[in-house]
Parts: C-alpha cells; sequence; structure tokens
C-alpha cells in the first residue's frame, strides 16, 4: 500500500511566523477557541472509485491506472498531516467484488470497510466525470468505525471540481471530522465543500 504518515500536531498551512514554535501556536488557538490536534492521528484508507464514460476502475496503489491520483491524494494528506493509506490490489482484493461493485450503487453504505482493512477510518470516494459540469462530481463517504467515542459517519459531495481538488476538499473535509469539528457542509456546484478543520 502506499502510505504517508507525518509528524506535525499542527499541519502545514500554520502561518510562516508561528512555524517551529509550538507555544505560539498554541497561544494563537487560544485566542481562536480552538486546540492542536495531537498525534497519534487516525489512519483513514482512502478508497477512489472512478468512472469515465463506460469505464469504471478502483485506484489501487500498484496499479497501472490512476497514479496521478494516488499523488494527488498524498499531497493533500501531506497538506493536512493525516496519515493516509491507498490500498493496493491485495486490499482491495479483501474487500471483495460485491463491495466493489457497491461503489457505483447510489445510496449503498460501507460501515463494515473499516473494520475489514484494520483502519480507523476509511474514505470512500466516488468520482465521476461529468461532460455537464466540466470537471469530475464527486461523492465522499467517511465511516468512523463503531469504536466508543468514534465521530459520527459523514457523507457530503463536490460537483465541477478538477481532482486535485477533490482530493484537497475529501481530505481536508476527513480531517475535520475526525478532529472533533463537526461534518463538512453540503458542497454547491463549482465550488468546495465549506471546511473548518483542524489547524
Amino acid at each position: 500500500m502506499t502510505e504517508c504518515r507525518f509528524d506535525s500536531d499542527r499541519p502545514h498551512h500554520t502561518p510562516g511566523a508561528l512555524r517551529g514554535d509550538p507555544a505560539r501556536v498554541d497561544a494563537a488557538l487560544a485566542t481562536l477557541g480552538r486546540k492542536p490536534w495531537p498525534q497519534p492521528r487516525p489512519a483513514v484508507l482512502a478508497v477512489v472509485a472512478v468512472r469515465t464514460g463506460t469505464t469504471d476502475f478502483v485506484v489501487a496503489a500498484d496499479g497501472s491506472r490512476g497514479r496521478n491520483m494516488v499523488e494527488a491524494l498524498a499531497i493533500a494528506a501531506e497538506r493536512m498531516a493525516l496519515p493516509t493509506v491507498v490500498p493496493d490490489a491485495v486490499v482491495l482484493k479483501r474487500l471483495g467484488s460485491l463491495w466493489q461493485a457497491a461503489l457505483f450503487t447510489p445510496g449503498t453504505e460501507f460501515a463494515d470497510a473499516t473494520m475489514r482493512v484494520g483502519a480507523d477510518a476509511t474514505l470512500i470516494d466516488i468520482l465521476i466525470w461529468s461532460d455537464s459540469d466540466r470537471g469530475w462530481s464527486t461523492e465522499w463517504h467517511l465511516e468512523t468505525g463503531e469504536e466508543p467515542g468514534a465521530p459520527a459517519p459523514a457523507r457530503w459531495a463536490v460537483r465541477g471540481e478538477s481532482f486535485d481538488a477533490a482530493c484537497r476538499n475529501g481530505i481536508g473535509a476527513a480531517a475535520q471530522v475526525l478532529s472533533g469539528n463537526g461534518a463538512p457542509e453540503e458542497a454547491r456546484p463549482r465550488g468546495q465543500a465549506r471546511v473548518s478543520g483542524p489547524v
């Protein structure tokens, strides 16, 4: 699997003047009624299902299709300092062919996915190219497992975005939910879902 793990309690969009000075960051956050999201952070399994025309596939870290998508997810995960894993073909096989087929079935629930692969949370992206939106239509599902105190599962959507922007939205919104900052708002066409993630 392709894995991204980071050591910062404060993601990389912290203002430059405060980087490397945790005490000043904590003081600044306190004035906003916020606090850092400490390590260790939950590991997220990112499953991306893609539909372009008549072709459907699920992105595998070791597959020949979707390499740019794996890279975009890694960049987004690094920005948010969120440990993220893209499954390889072996892990996708463990999820099962029926589960993979269900990715493109509206209203499907995926509550068992997290437990079946040992992740803390599973982020599912159903990514469909839309000629009318001139971009990707993405539906995100965040499954958080059934551990006591786990955040509630979340679902949101983005339309008319580039894949890079969709990945930033998905990872950012997942970090928002997992850090206890609430669920993202539904996105509007041609715009990201409003995200107020960890700092």
